[in-house]
């Protein structure tokens, strides 16, 4: 049975490189999330389905919805004057 001293050493350079190896992994599966995300957004795939290209067909569809357009208004009307207010607090902090 190997003694306590050993045993210690064995599991350190796996506990120095599994930050560094859980960044790099994020590194490379985050492109690739994305890359997922975009074909999903011009296919018409569904679970459990193959999709088909239908190009930019889905934004446009989007863009004519009325509840996009709310959405999109409540998004400035609360979210911008915030971030304005933000900025301008931050930069009086420098």
């Amino acid at each position: 049975m190997p003694s306590r001293a050993s045993r210690q050493g064995y599991y350190a350079p796996t506990a120095l490189a599994a930050p560094a190896l859980l960044i790099v992994a994020g590194t490379i599966a985050y492109p690739l999330g994305l890359e997922l995300e975009l074909w999903f957004s011009l296919s018409d795939a569904q679970a459990g389905q193959p999709g088909h290209f239908v190009g930019l067909a889905n934004y446009a569809y989007l863009l004519r919805q009325p509840t996009y357009h709310d959405a999109l208004l409540n998004t400035l009307v609360y979210v911008h004057p915030g971030e304005v207010v933000g900025l301008h607090g931050a930069s009086l902090l420098v």
